[in-house]
């Protein structure tokens, strides 16, 4: 079963890694080598099933100052935080 795919081979989405959210969500966050934004954008996707990641379209996480993080993401959920608690992503570059 495919987590990320693409037609194209060259785009070779890799790295994923998935958190379980309150509410009955899961996130996954995965490298993208050919994302239009950058090359290895951080990419993310959401869903209620975590065994059917591929049926949704992954969007590229931006911080608030437009910087997009890039290569060997990883997620977790903390309960410490605001009203919806927290996600933590790190990163290999872009921050």
């Amino acid at each position: 079963m495919d987590d990320v795919a693409y037609s194209t081979y060259d785009f070779r989405p890799s790295m994923t890694t998935v958190a379980e959210m309150p509410f009955g969500q899961y996130i996954m966050t995965y490298e993208s080598w050919r994302a239009p934004e950058t090359a290895f954008a951080v990419c993310s996707r959401i869903l209620t099933d975590p065994t059917n990641f591929n049926a949704s379209v992954g969007r590229p996480l931006i911080a608030a100052d437009g910087t997009i993080p890039t290569s060997l993401p990883y997620i977790v959920w903390s309960s410490a935080g605001g009203l919806l608690d927290t996600l933590v992503v790190s990163s290999g570059g872009g921050f």
